[in-house]
Parts: structure tokens; sequence; C-alpha cells
């Protein structure tokens, strides 16, 4: 699954859409159409991916905590339900045994080690309690999706790869890692990887499915 042929389909059906659907595939693609592969600028490539996908997902929420984590559930369980190809659940199959799997354990895109890191662990704890909690919760996705994947559940793998992606974003969006640095490439070249293949198949579940209510976009298009 390509950018062009989902752009050429696009601008051959867009007519038969409901305009909040044309005018979130419309700009979801363009950001994909941004993101062309580049090698030397992981970085780039990452941040420009997400406004395609908040094209799609375009939810309004407050934090990651708890607002996101719920928003992200809701709509891959959306996503899911209608994606009667199962090309989410194909993507998880193909991409577990590497990527995804690198990326869980992975403690630098896991927000509960840098809470830990800065010291917002909860104050009520002693320090023992504290790293014992954070080393708890860092191992928890892994047996989390290892039983997801054993069960076939893709919706729990998917969430926890966004939170994880989320945490990449929100590292290099506030400066927390130096551009093109080498300590990045890991968790970059996965994210980079998983997030524009989601994207893709998100567009392509959407178009099979103008009937579905996908709600107004936060900004639409104002003339």
């Amino acid at each position: 699954m390509d950018y062009n042929p989902l752009k050429q389909r696009h601008h051959g059906e867009r007519k038969n859409y409901p305009h909040n659907l044309s005018l979130r595939v419309h700009r979801a693609l363009s950001g994909l159409h941004l993101a062309c592969p580049d090698e030397n600028d992981l970085d780039g490539q990452f941040i420009l991916l997400w406004p395609a996908f908040n094209a799609a997902y375009d939810q309004y929420v407050v934090c990651l905590n708890v607002f996101e984590a719920v928003a992200f559930s809701r709509f891959v369980t959306k996503i899911s339900d209608v994606d009667h190809n199962q090309d989410l659940t194909k993507l998880v199959w193909i991409f577990y045994p590497s990527s995804i799997r690198l990326l869980l354990d992975n403690p630098y895109v896991f927000q509960s080690f840098w809470d830990h890191q800065k010291g917002h662990d909860n104050v009520h704890d002693n320090v023992h309690d504290n790293v014992h909690n954070r080393q708890e919760k860092t191992h928890k996705d892994k047996p989390q999706a290892n039983m997801a994947l054993a069960k076939q559940h893709t919706n729990k793998i998917i969430e926890l790869v966004l939170t994880r992606l989320y945490t990449l974003r929100n590292h290099i969006i506030h400066a927390g890692a130096t551009w093109n640095c080498n300590v990045n490439r890991s968790q970059l070249f996965d994210g980079v990887n998983l997030l524009g293949k989601q994207a893709l198949i998100i567009i392509n579940v959407m178009m099979n499915n103008p009937q579905v209510l996908w709600g107004e976009a936060n900004y639409p298009m104002i003339e």
C-alpha cells in the first residue's frame, strides 16, 4: 500500500465522500506526501508523519496519561471494527518480531521512564518503591503484548505502539533530543516505519467505509 494509489483513489472518489471524511483524508495524504523517504532525515520524516496520522485521528484530548490513551483506544477499536481486510492485524504479525518488539523493549520511548528521571514519581512513595514501580511498569507492556498477540487482539498491541510513538513524538517536538543524533536512530527508524504504514492503512480503511461517522475535523476549512 503506497501513497500514490491512495491519492489517485481519493481524487476519483472524494465527491462521493461526506465533507469531513474527504477533508481528513486530504490532509492525511498531504502529510504522507511531505514525509517522503529520506534515510538521512529520520527526525523530519517522523515529525511530518504525525500530521498525516492526526488528520485522520483528529481527536480533542488533554494529556497522554489519561485522555490520549483513551482516545487512542477508541479510535483503534473503531478502525479495527471496519478493517475487513484485517490489514492492521497483518501489520502486527509482520512487524511484531522486529520493530514492535524492539519498540516495546526500549525504555526511552516509555513515559514512566522519563517521569522517574525527572523525579515525577509519586511523592508519597519511598525511593525503593519508586524504582520498583517504574521497573514493573516498564516491563508490563511486553507480557500484555504477548498475550494480546496470542489471542489476536490487534487493538491492544496497536494502542501500546501508539503510546510509545507519542512519547517519542513529544521527545522530539519538545526539544528533548538533538536532531540527527546517533542515540535516537533505532527508535526513530522503527517509529517512521510503523507510523507510516499505520497511517496508510488507516486512510485506506476510512475510504473503504465512507458510511461510518468519522466526526468533524477539529479545525474545519473556513472559506
